[in-house]
């Protein structure tokens, strides 16, 4: 599991991408995943 704790917009779907690139679950704040066609579940 990551955690992605992203407050601001700079740099966030750079982030996002290279943790996605682990495939483990990502926990994030609705900026982390601005851009992102995410769901919660």
């Amino acid at each position: 599991m990551i955690i992605t704790p992203i407050m601001s917009v700079t740099g966030t779907s750079l982030k996002i991408m290279e943790r996605m690139a682990y495939g483990k679950v990502i926990l994030g704040t609705a900026i982390a995943f601005r851009g992102y066609p995410m769901k919660s579940q």
